[in-house]
């Protein structure tokens, strides 16, 4: 594109027949591939292709803010425009796969967001405070002829809208009352009533999204969610707002979910404690960094998961040498990663160390070491740096490399209790995640001189251990020294581990 790309929606041209699924683009251009294509284009993974003429008209430059598709098919484009394919239509219109149409007297100011209630019905949202003659606090709703107030709207301007999987509608922008209750540029209404989220934000909201995980996650130009700091980005779950990680310090403009789980937030030169992460960060769900290469002087306004799991990105962005501009991104990112290489299982004395390690292809961003803490084959739990306990408490393991391909294991007392005990490891990229194998870690409490070998100078150094009450005696790891450990460290000796 020649100007910014400012929104994405993925819309079928034909239902159920043979066509592919597009991604819709919107925006501020008048060509795309040298094709002349008006603020509004479409992909269909090969090609760009107009829309009809597209739409014009508007001051200072005519735009597309926002796209929505209805139950019928119907894509839906708001904006700051007075003209769509020729036909006058005040900042919203409606493409039927054939030709643009107005919805009603449209709105005397712009329209910033969009979104379908599961009822069918159209929601817009902006700056706007009528339709015709008709007075409504920038966000309306359509009922088949006309436009009507939502719930008395908002005091200032509406820059998202989510629908939550309960059919509530949450909006964000820069206002501090929605109806009649004091909201902090975040309110969610139930289809009877205003709610406000906590005591909301303390800068202006740009993205609203329900995550997979049940969470509420926001972006914007705000630095505290609920009075807590959260840099640009906060996740609003169980009845408070929290920072994910570090948080991002910057603007966010919009964040999509990628199938491993993370996050996609789109913004400016963004900084994760400290560290730049550029206009493109992604959160593997321990910690924030940048999502490839970062590119100089650049925002990004927007960003699409496809349903291939790759990722689509618009905004406004230099190429990454710095000699032109690109203003219509695609990054496709790689495939989810693939385990190459298996951690392999090993045996260990007590002392000393073990070491596991894997290798995955396609650019893993994030690696993550879990084990089964209390030896049950189906439940795996992610180690921690240092000491790692079981479910009652007791040291069995310290750890260290728990966020790398290579983890390095030590041994504590508990461990014994269960022997051996699996690990294995994960993969992630924005893609996708892989599971490597379960590896055994054995400890061989038979080989009490840790020579590598089981004979009669281990049992001399076991009893002398015994003899002594040291816990290099204690070969079933309950914290004490009895008949019980004898028994346990001759079935060791008599294997040979």
């Amino acid at each position: 594109m020649n100007g910014d790309v400012t929104d994405f929606e993925l819309w079928d041209p034909d239902g159920l027949g043979p066509q592919p699924l597009n991604l819709v683009a919107a925006g501020y251009f008048a060509a795309v591939d040298e094709q002349d294509i008006r603020n509004v284009a479409t992909w269909d993974g090969t090609s760009w292709y107009r829309v009809g003429t597209g739409v014009t008209g508007g001051f200072p430059v005519p735009g597309t803010f926002t796209l929505a598709v209805l139950p019928d098919n119907t894509l839906v484009a708001g904006g700051n425009f007075t003209a769509a394919g020729g036909v006058s239509a005040a900042r919203i219109a409606r493409w039927n796969g054939s030709a643009w149409s107005a919805f009603g007297s449209g709105f005397n100011n712009n329209v910033l967001a969009t979104a379908v209630l599961p009822s069918g019905s159209l929601v817009a949202a902006g700056s706007f405070t009528a339709s015709g003659t008709t007075l409504m606090n920038r966000i309306a709703t359509w009922n088949g002829s006309a436009w009507s107030a939502l719930g008395g709207g908002v005091n200032g301007p509406v820059y998202c809208m989510s629908v939550l999987p309960n059919g509530h509608l949450v909006v964000g922008g820069d206002f501090t009352m929605a109806g009649t209750i004091p909201a902090n540029r975040i309110a969610r209404w139930t289809g009877s009533a205003w709610v406000a989220y906590g005591s909301g934000m303390n800068g202006d909201v740009r993205v609203v999204k329900p995550a997979p995980d049940g969470s509420l996650v926001a972006g914007g130009a705000f630095t505290a969610a609920g009075g807590v700091p959260t840099g640009c980005v906060a996740r609003w779950n169980a009845g408070s707002w929290s920072a994910i990680g570090s948080g991002l310090s910057g603007t966010l403009n919009d964040v999509a979910f990628t199938p491993a789980g993370g996050i996609i937030a789109a913004g400016g030169a963004n900084r994760s404690n400290g560290l730049l992460v550029g206009c493109a960060a992604h959160w593997n769900g321990v910690t924030w960094s940048p999502l490839g290469e970062i590119v100089p002087r650049s925002f990004l306004t927007c960003v699409q998961m496809l349903p291939s799991g790759r990722l689509a990105a618009g905004g406004r962005f230099s190429d990454p040498v710095g000699d032109g501009i690109n203003r219509a991104f695609f990054n496709f990112g790689s495939p989810a990663p693939e385990i190459v290489v298996q951690p392999q299982s090993v045996s260990k004395c007590r002392s000393g160390s073990a070491m596991m390690q894997v290798g995955a292809n396609n650019t893993p961003t994030g690696y993550r070491w879990q084990w089964q803490q209390d030896g049950n084959p189906t439940a795996w739990s992610d180690l921690v740096e240092g000491i790692n306990q079981d479910s009652q408490g007791q040291p069995v393991v310290r750890v260290s490399g728990s966020a790398t391909p290579t983890l390095t294991i030590e041994t504590l007392a508990a461990f014994a209790q269960v022997n051996p005990r699996l690990f294995r490891c994960v993969a992630t990229n924005p893609c996708g995640v892989a599971n490597s194998d379960g590896a055994a870690l054995s400890l061989c409490v038979a080989d009490s001189d840790c020579d590598s070998d089981t004979d009669s100078d281990d049992v001399l150094g076991f009893f002398t251990a015994f003899d002594a009450g040291d816990n290099a005696a204690d070969a079933d790891g309950d914290g004490d020294t009895d008949s019980d450990d004898v028994i346990v460290f001759f079935e060791s000796w008599e294997s040979g581990c």
